[in-house]
């Protein structure tokens, strides 16, 4: 019996955890755009032009990292929808708010549905919550108008409790679990292969392998989708890496301390989490 070379082992494996991710990922992603149909649709019939999507809820109104990761995805959803309305930028949002002592989740009484509607120059609002129920999460959306506080929209879906999203269902609106914030070092080797699972800003998804090295303070990236080869440079702030790889705009990464890197790229409208590969 010939053994394979240790290199080929290590392919064949990286392979192995691409293909095992992309099932629940596809899965996730075509839920992810039902859901935004059906609320573009409903914005539009209603005749609505700018549309702010808040971060989702457990049924106490509680915030939590999934939530906030979900209402970014719904976000670069609804924009690929293409149906003639605009949606608020969610970091702009997010300042808005602060400034006018709002919170970013749990928006349901009428005063506060309409002083975001001014304030946010928006005439929609999206918002929404999440339950476990065993293998799966349950998503229940809603279109608000801004002006009456009437819901004019809704959709619900389930996507699989995979280990990352149960991860970020169980880290709380502060990040409570162990996730580091802004500014404060990570301790994970972030050197190594990873594989990777991305949303393109279209909405079709890919898969490949990326490699990091460390280089004096900064981080090479090397991807490998499919045929095609890119490269860019990191550099780290807190658990916040940002990598510029020749695009208008950088890819940004959340490094979580297992060692996951959430990230998004091309200004929010796409998505891209590399997995450690062992």
């Amino acid at each position: 019996m010939k053994l394979l070379p240790k290199n080929a082992i290590v392919l064949l494996l990286s392979l192995l955890v691409v293909l095992v991710q992309a099932g629940p990922l596809a899965a996730y992603e075509r839920e992810m755009r039902s859901l935004a149909a059906t609320l573009a649709a409903a914005v539009k019939d209603h005749g609505k032009k700018v549309v702010a999507v808040v971060d989702f809820t457990d049924l106490e109104g509680n915030p939590n990292e999934l939530g906030r990761f979900v209402a970014e995805e719904l976000a670069g959803d609804l924009i690929n929808t293409n149906m003639g309305f605009d949606v608020v930028d969610r970091n702009h949002l997010k300042s808005i708010l602060a400034e006018n002592k709002l919170s970013m989740s749990g928006i349901v009484d009428p005063d506060s549905v309409r002083k975001l509607g001014k304030i946010a120059g928006a005439d929609a609002l999206i918002t929404g919550s999440l339950t476990p129920f065993g293998d799966s999460i349950r998503i229940s959306c809603k279109a608000i108008d801004m002006f009456t506080a009437k819901v004019i929209g809704v959709a619900k879906g389930d996507i699989a409790k995979t280990a990352a999203i149960a991860d970020l269902l169980n880290t709380g609106e502060k990040g409570e679990k162990t996730k580091p914030s802004a500014g404060q070092a990570v301790s994970v080797k972030l050197e190594g292969q990873y594989s990777a699972m991305g949303r393109n800003p279209n909405g079709t998804t890919y898969s490949g392998i990326v490699t990091i090295t460390k280089r004096s303070e900064a981080y090479l990236f090397v991807w490998k989708i499919g045929s095609t080869t890119y490269s860019g440079t990191g550099s780290l702030d807190g658990n916040i890496l940002t990598v510029e790889w020749g695009a208008p705009y950088p890819v940004i990464y959340a490094v979580q301390p297992d060692g996951r890197l959430i990230g998004t790229w091309n200004n929010g409208t796409a998505t891209e989490n590399l997995i450690p590969l062992q």
